[in-house]
């Protein structure tokens, strides 16, 4: 079969939950998932700073009652974000951050812009994981979408290292993962 790479396993990955905005910062490692995410048909903004990606992607969480999207590159520029991902945790507002994150072969070795993000975002975070598989991503991003919608909304922080996006591996071995259901909607009694 056809081998596919991290960056579009991720921009088909967010098509399928339902993304159709990202707002971003683009730079090592993630440009390519911006240039992949519009050729899926999901619409990309480049902002100049993390932060106003970030809170860009979580008013749209909020409006759409589904999951607003931000991507952020590697380290310093993660961090610039952690101000408005713990405003999506206080607001209680959808949002999946994508963040990269230097080669897994360099963690905990002082890479390039390597900061434990992880750990992090965690104190704010519904899910906060590194990603370790690129044939295992729609499965890493379902289940940020999945814990950011359901019960109190709130936001996911899924660490993207440059080997996992920059990997290619045969499209059969990919893990599919169907679109997250709507949460279930509590009605008050007709009566």
């Amino acid at each position: 079969m056809a081998m596919i790479n991290g960056e579009t396993i991720i921009a088909r990955a967010l098509k399928r939950q339902g993304v159709e905005t990202i707002y971003g910062v683009v730079g090592i490692p993630v440009s390519g998932i911006a240039s992949a995410a519009q050729q899926e048909g999901i619409s990309y903004y480049g902002m100049r700073h993390e932060m106003p990606a970030t809170y860009a992607g979580q008013a749209t969480g909020y409006l759409n009652g589904r999951i607003g999207v931000s991507l952020v590159v590697s380290g310093p520029g993660a961090l610039n974000a952690v101000g408005a991902f713990a405003n999506a945790w206080s607001n209680r507002w959808p949002l999946l951050m994508l963040g990269g994150a230097s080669e897994s072969s360099g963690a905990d070795m002082r890479d390039f812009l390597e900061a434990e993000l992880v750990s992090a975002m965690a104190p704010y975070a519904k899910y906060s994981r590194r990603a370790e598989s690129t044939a295992r991503l729609p499965l890493y991003i379902a289940e940020a979408v999945r814990k950011s919608i359901n019960g109190t909304p709130g936001p996911s922080y899924l660490d993207l290292p440059g080997n996992i996006i920059f990997d290619e591996v045969d499209e059969a071995s990919v893990e599919w993962a169907p679109r997250v259901p709507a949460p279930p909607r509590l009605r008050a009694d007709d009566s």
